[in-house]
């Protein structure tokens, strides 16, 4: 048995070696990697880890009364302020806010005095009334009669793990408790101490062995998953300084590594995916979120547009995206986005005001006189053919007079939408005014464009319209030019005035029928 205890005693100060060693490596990567106020903290809490995990070390392998004294006073150069600055740290963390000057020094008070009651033990009792040596064979501990600061200071550090402890574990509740975010491993970190500080309260004296050095081994694996699996204590720093939480517009934060960092309400709201469970991971695991990036990426500017289908229904989105910069070095991107869809529906629908005509929704005059001249300019360009029609419902006028502008209205819609029916996609049609309609025909020559024309007029003279016990029937004139001069400038009016002298010759040869003019 007493073997087996001095093979305990042997491995027990390279555990501890082996564990300072990690917490020098902890804190010169929080100080040259990290940048923000909390990885401040977060190095000083480490070098403070270090300087007591190291002397606790070096205090279990020396023999000496006197060595084993002043390895004591050198352990709580670092371990009087661990409470500090941990409940600093939870506070920081949960609130999001630094906490004022004033409370910093309130808390450090108890520490510093601490520090210096341990570094002048000799000339008073009121941290230890005394210190002796107990031997284990080949290694020695020492017996800590406490004195009356100590119970201060350890009552002290019990209230600061527990508010610690407390704040962690709110922000992990928060979070719907996750295990894949920053709050739950740094409360699991917190326990381990809280634990071992009453455990060695109770049986540290009766061996001398102080075990809350080893109480640390857990916080030692637990900082390394927090910083390099979920490495972004600067981002959240930064990010919440924006206050996004209450903002009505979506927002998310993932850093450069494309990790999703924090969201709001709002964006969970609109992509499941963005749920605390998924902290961590790539948002390009996610289609909608491998969607954003590379419309993100094609996108010269701040602003773009991404649509979606959300439950059958589609939706667009307009999205801002900000890098988050620190010390030069972009470290995310915030991602600000909001629902456009009514917008772009309004948009559309002035813009088809604009150019529709609003009775025989096809292109009003404007429209089609823009499109003509497209036509043209193309044609000018490029040559090849182009043919227009110009259509004038026969005795339109007789119509109104004799069943009323209602019923006039409803066939000027039946003859748009029978236009529509024959020609499909092979022509563009607008509204001229009144009666009259033009068709414009690119890529169609003499004799197909006449053949076109015979379709619509054949078409048109089929149609029945009904009002109270009357059948009406309706036919059309159709003026035709083609432009066979390729290369030739022709202005719209021009080419608009030929088709309307082919018009004025097919209603004065008794209408219903197509007339072509060449140009």
């Amino acid at each position: 048995m007493q073997e087996k205890w001095c093979c305990v005693l042997t491995v027990l100060p390279y555990l501890l070696f082996g564990t300072a060693i990690v917490f020098v490596v902890l804190f010169f990567y929080s100080l040259f990697k990290q940048k923000s106020r909390i990885a401040a903290l977060f190095a000083l809490m480490c070098l403070s880890l270090s300087v007591y995990v190291f002397a606790s070390a070096f205090e279990f392998l020396s023999n000496d009364l006197e060595a084993k004294k002043f390895f004591i006073t050198l352990e709580y150069f670092g371990f009087s302020f661990l409470p500090a600055l941990w409940l600093i740290i939870s506070y920081k963390h949960y609130y999001n806010k630094n906490m004022t000057i004033k409370a910093v020094l309130l808390t450090c008070a108890i520490p510093f005095v601490t520090m210096f009651f341990n570094a002048t033990k000799d000339y008073h009792t009121l941290y230890y009334t005394d210190i002796k040596l107990i031997e284990h064979g080949t290694y020695s501990t020492v017996y800590l009669s406490r004195g009356s600061w100590y119970y201060i200071f350890y009552l002290y550090s019990l209230v600061c793990l527990v508010i610690s402890t407390a704040f962690f574990y709110k922000a992990w509740k928060v979070k719907k408790y996750s295990v894949r975010i920053q709050s739950f491993w740094l409360l699991i970190g917190s326990l381990s101490p809280l634990v071992g500080s009453i455990i060695y309260f109770f049986t540290g004296p009766r061996n001398g062995i102080d075990i809350i050095p080893y109480s640390f081994l857990v916080p030692n694996v637990i900082f390394f998953i927090v910083l390099f699996k979920y490495d972004f204590l600067e981002i959240k720093d930064i990010v919440r300084s924006y206050s996004f939480g209450q903002i009505k517009e979506g927002i998310f934060v993932i850093d450069e590594k494309n990790r999703i960092i924090d969201f709001n309400n709002s964006a969970a709201e609109t992509f499941d995916w963005l749920d605390s469970l998924n902290v961590g991971n790539s948002i390009l695991k996610y289609e909608e979120g491998k969607k954003i990036i590379e419309k993100s990426a094609g996108n010269k500017g701040d602003f773009f547009e991404v649509g979606f289908n959300k439950k059958g229904e589609e939706k667009v989105y307009e999205f801002k995206v900000s890098s988050l910069t620190e010390k030069g070095r972009i470290i995310g991107r915030l991602f600000l986005f909001q629902d456009i869809t009514e917008q772009k529906l309004a948009i559309e629908r002035l813009n088809y005001m604009a150019t529709h005509d609003s009775l025989s929704e096809v292109y009003n005059r404007g429209k089609m006189m823009q499109e003509i001249e497209k036509a043209l300019s193309l044609f000018e360009r490029k040559g090849g053919d182009l043919s227009l029609m110009m259509i004038d419902i026969d005795y339109f006028k007789t119509i109104n007079d004799k069943y009323g502008h209602v019923f006039g209205d409803m066939v000027i819609r039946g003859v748009a939408r029978a236009f529509k029916s024959v020609l499909k996609n092979e022509g563009v049609i607008g509204r001229y005014g009144g009666e009259e309609f033009i068709i414009l025909l690119s890529g169609k020559g003499r004799q197909e464009a006449f053949e076109i024309s015979e379709n619509v007029r054949e078409h048109i003279m089929k149609q029945q319209f009904t009002i109270c016990s009357d059948i009406v029937n309706v036919t059309i004139s159709i003026g035709l030019v083609t432009l066979e001069c390729p290369g030739k400038a022709v202005a719209p009016q021009e080419l608009i005035n030929r088709a309307d002298t082919a018009l004025y010759t097919a209603k004065n040869s008794g209408r219903n029928n197509v007339k072509f003019i060449s140009l």
